[in-house]
């Protein structure tokens, strides 16, 4: 069977989804038991207020993306499960792709190029669709796990160095909620890949001779690496998890010693990225409230933690040239604000500050240095694009000495590259999730 790797990948974020729900009520419930109704009934918010929210959304999508009727999509908003329609989407989405044979049969194989052309783009604009829709649910998936697990991460940290007691559902809640949130920008950063190798494999038709004896030539799409390399995807999550260690544990350090200032750090960071989005925006009458919600949503997540396909989604066109400046002043800002909470909570008088230090301290520095150098090492030895064109690189010397065995005659007939329209593009990807969402 085909496509195991991204059916792991998608019943990751499914059982992930509901895990850190599940272990958050469930944590509620202890401190209920316990007496705790404060503890429990913050908790219980901080689990129904984000789920609102993001069902909420995801009953716009699927209104406006799936094609699902509105009285649908409203009793599945009253029921809370309107974002399973996202995860059935993508179930389908990968039934579709790799379970059912999608493949031409022999007659198709042997039918004129016009023909075999048109089958092509037609398969390619229910990839490229798919792809899209992909990208929508990823981000949705991120958007709930920023709403949800990061407060909730935070929250139960703070709980635990308070009252210095450390249950082991509490522990639990917490591991999980930090790997959904460094899953759930992985997952969105592989969708964001996946949809600008699309747009090259379907701008480049090649037309490959059947060698000497034969008539004629054969369509064929150009080979591609179609899947997000491994070793890219455990780098990339591991040196996300060492930044939100970092971000986290400076936060609740801070909150622990300072209690409700941590919101105002909190709301100034959010301020800083939401003014960013805005600026340069033309906003409408009709399209102004949606705009400002659309770039509220967009800049809760970097108040933790930024990935290159977030920023690209939020500000495409102003670090278009720039990014790698744009991150580094991202990640300069970050660090300032960790060190200055870390270190002003560390020199306070607060009960085992003392034994947090040697705690937070490396958490926050050593996780820092370690993501960022993980980063470093993605980009600049297992970013899915280098593996690609070196992969594309040994292909084409591949079918060019093959070329040239064949004869020079067969030559003109190889690698006659056709450019066909197609649905998304490298540019698009990101087009359709700032003005779509």
């Amino acid at each position: 069977m085909k496509g195991k790797t991204s059916l792991l990948a998608l019943l990751m974020s499914f059982i992930l989804y509901f895990m850190d729900i599940i272990s958050d009520i469930y944590v509620a419930f202890q401190y209920y038991k316990n007496g705790e109704i404060w503890w429990s009934a913050i908790t219980l918010v901080f689990v129904i207020v984000p789920h609102v929210i993001i069902n909420t959304y995801a009953a716009y999508i699927n209104v406006n993306f799936l094609w699902v009727s509105a009285r649908k999509s409203f009793l599945m908003w009253i029921f809370q499960i309107s974002i399973l329609t996202s995860f059935k989407q993508e179930f389908t989405r990968w039934k579709r792709e790799n379970w059912k044979n999608n493949g031409n049969t022999r007659d198709e194989q042997h039918s004129a190029n016009v023909t075999g052309l048109e089958m092509h783009n037609s398969r390619n604009e229910q990839h490229s669709a798919d792809v899209t829709l992909t990208m929508h649910h990823t981000f949705l998936c991120l958007a709930e796990a920023f709403a949800e697990s990061a407060p909730q991460c935070c929250l139960q940290n703070y709980i635990m160095i308070r009252q210095w007691h450390f249950p082991w559902y509490t522990v639990m809640s917490t591991v999980l909620s930090l790997f959904s949130l460094a899953w759930s920008i992985t997952s969105l950063e592989t969708s964001c890949k996946t949809c600008q190798w699309t747009c090259d494999q379907s701008s480049e038709w090649v037309s490959v001779s059947q060698g000497p004896g034969t008539h004629g030539s054969q369509w064929g799409e150009k080979k591609e690496v179609k899947s997000f390399p491994k070793i890219s995807l455990v780098v990339f999550l591991v040196a996300h998890l060492c930044l939100l260690v970092s971000r986290l544990t400076s936060l609740v350090i801070f909150a622990y010693v300072f209690r409700y200032y941590v919101f105002i750090i909190v709301g100034l960071h959010w301020l800083l990225v939401f003014t960013t989005i805005c600026v340069g925006k033309k906003f409408d009458q009709s399209t102004k409230i949606t705009l400002i919600l659309n770039a509220s949503l967009r800049a809760y997540p970097m108040v933790f933690c930024l990935s290159s396909s977030i920023a690209k989604i939020s500000f495409r066109k102003k670090i278009s040239e720039n990014f790698r400046a744009f991150i580094f002043v991202f990640y300069g800002i970050l660090l300032l604000e960790n060190a200055v909470m870390v270190l002003l909570a560390n020199y306070s008088e607060a009960s085992h500050i003392n034994f947090l230090t040697k705690i937070t301290l490396p958490s926050v520095f050593v996780g820092f240095l370690l993501g960022v150098l993980l980063l470093v090492l993605y980009y600049k030895c297992y970013h899915p694009a280098k593996i690609r064109t070196e992969h594309n690189v040994e292909s084409t010397t591949s079918n060019k000495d093959t070329c040239l065995l064949k004869g020079s005659k067969h030559k003109d007939d190889n690698f006659e590259m056709k450019h066909v329209k197609y649905f998304v593009n490298e540019g698009t990807c990101y087009e359709n999730m700032e003005h779509k969402i």
